[in-house]
């Protein structure tokens, strides 16, 4: 910060009293830690279940989704060896017993979940990609009373005081700066970087490679593209998508897309 202090008026006769001396970058970085509860109440709702915690809690895990991101999902489960992994479920029915990666097959129907995997017994994480369908899927989880874990590559960092929602997926080599809030469903994907004092909205995705400087704010349902790089403090609105390696100097709005082709550039 500042000098810390600087003289303001004073009486006739009496000392001069000091006032806080702030930059305008300190008083941006004040706003971001005093909101930090308010955005942690909004983006991480859901009932959570750090992995490591999964076996003490006595339910096993089942994912929801069988593509890559299931893949990967279960790639970094099974550097928790007292994690138990019921296996996949799917809403195509044409993939039932089909296997997703070695050791790991879709044994229900997305619709079946919770007759054959009550959630008493079973916790989830969500693997699939679309930050919109894996928004309205947890929330229908959620409805059921279902907990979800949370998945955290023991390759990536995460900061002191940050916090990490339910369901969120952190790959390998990623880093969370401290302080930060990650909401709910989020993925941050291998070898992304999410500096102090971060938001990521619940359902957003940081994709493999972006970088977030210090105290910028991303909505909901949004996507940083792959190898893309947000400036310090800039908010980027709900549902927006930030092409591959688009460099992002200026706010972005809800609903925005940003792409090197609709700009000419690569620099918003």
């Amino acid at each position: 910060m500042g000098s810390g202090v600087r003289p303001g008026r004073a009486q006739p006769g009496e000392p001069s009293p000091v006032e806080p001396d702030f930059s305008q970058e300190d008083l941006i970085m004040i706003r971001h830690t005093q909101t930090l509860d308010t955005f942690k109440a909004q983006h991480c709702t859901q009932l959570a279940i750090p992995l490591p915690e999964l076996p003490a809690s006595g339910k096993k895990l089942l994912i929801i989704g069988s593509g890559g991101h299931a893949a990967v999902i279960f790639d970094i489960v099974q550097t928790y060896q007292d994690v138990e992994v019921i296996g996949c479920a799917d809403s195509n029915p044409e993939k039932l017993d089909s296997e997703v990666v070695h050791g790991c097959h879709v044994v229900v129907q997305q619709k079946d979940v919770l007759r054959q995997c009550p959630p008493e017994t079973t916790a989830l994480l969500i693997a699939i990609g679309d930050d919109r369908t894996r928004a309205r899927v947890a929330v229908d989880f959620a409805n059921m009373g279902y907990a979800f874990a949370s998945a955290v590559h023991p390759s990536a960092n995460i900061g002191i005081n940050s916090h990490v929602g339910a369901g969120v997926t952190v790959m390998p080599s990623a880093v969370i700066g401290p302080r930060c809030v990650i909401g709910d469903q989020a993925i941050i994907n291998t070898a992304s970087l999410v500096d102090h004092d971060c938001r990521i909205g619940r359902t957003s995705h940081v994709a493999p490679g972006a970088r977030l400087g210090g105290g910028a704010w991303v909505g909901e349902q949004t996507l940083v593209g792959i190898g893309s790089s947000v400036n310090k403090q800039i908010k980027i609105g709900d549902r927006a998508v930030i092409a591959v390696g688009c460099v992002i100097i200026s706010d972005v709005e809800d609903d925005q897309k940003i792409t090197p082709e609709k700009l000419g550039r690569n620099c918003w």
